[in-house]
């Protein structure tokens, strides 16, 4: 059981970086996410908000995707079929956008050959069919890899 303790607590305090790693920039990712018309139109909705009221309905997820790379999904609080999703990487202590990415939903899906994590999404299309997106990591970014029409209703397998 000895043995066991600083491999536990190395994961528990892992798990806690990552996540705090991308809670410490929610700000920097709120203020970028506030600039874009889309993203805050979906988010406010009607309504003009603030800089304060956005951040409030945005949620943060840490996602680790191999080989001390951190990602960051930020979804908005307000569901519909699609909705927006901002895809940031911590890089140098700071969040760096991939992309904002409209959307059912994005995850992470298998390891691909440079032990990073290929991320897919899906859009929702109509109730019958959906659309498939692939990003790869290139060794500098994630970059859109393929989009593929699928009329199944076959859920995406996440990890």
């Amino acid at each position: 059981m000895k043995t066991l303790l600083p491999l536990i607590a190395s994961i528990v305090f892992s798990s806690t970086s990552l996540a705090d790693s991308c809670q410490s920039a929610k700000e920097l990712i709120s203020t970028n996410l506030y600039e874009s018309n889309e993203y805050r139109n979906f988010t406010c909705g009607e309504k003009k908000c603030t800089p304060d009221v956005f951040s409030a309905r945005i949620s943060i997820e840490a996602i680790d995707l191999g080989n001390n790379l951190t990602g960051c999904f930020a979804t908005t609080i307000n569901k519909a079929a699609n909705s927006y999703i901002g895809f940031y990487l911590i890089q140098n202590n700071k969040p760096n956008q991939q992309f904002i990415f409209f959307g059912s939903y994005l995850c992470i899906t298998k390891i691909i050959k440079n032990d990073h994590y290929v991320i897919t999404g899906e859009e929702r299309i109509d109730s019958e069919s959906k659309e498939r997106y692939t990003f790869k990591w290139n060794g500098e970014n994630y970059i859109s890899t393929s989009a593929k029409f699928r009329h199944s209703p076959e859920d995406l397998k996440c990890q």
